[in-house]
């Protein structure tokens, strides 16, 4: 584990080089597909800035991952 001071967006910029990849979570409200078997791009809640920013600039793939994407079974084990 690591703390680094500034700001996120670069900090997680700086750290993803030599990476192979970039898995960031998103826990922004109503960030969950209408429908599990058919999301939409209109269903879903636009991107926040910091995982806007790696997207377009990670010298890796990125991976967002929404709390909506993990199982309840899951998220109780973790909490």
């Amino acid at each position: 584990m690591e703390l680094a001071d500034g700001a996120p967006a670069r900090v997680l910029l700086e750290r993803s080089v030599g990476a192979e990849m970039l898995v960031l979570g998103s826990t922004r409200p109503g960030s969950g597909p209408a429908t599990p078997a058919a999301p939409t791009l209109q269903s879903r809640t636009p991107l926040g800035p910091v995982a806007r920013d790696c997207l377009h600039a990670a010298p890796c793939p990125v991976v967002v991952v929404r709390s909506s994407d993990i199982p309840a079974s899951a998220e109780s084990a973790h909490a």
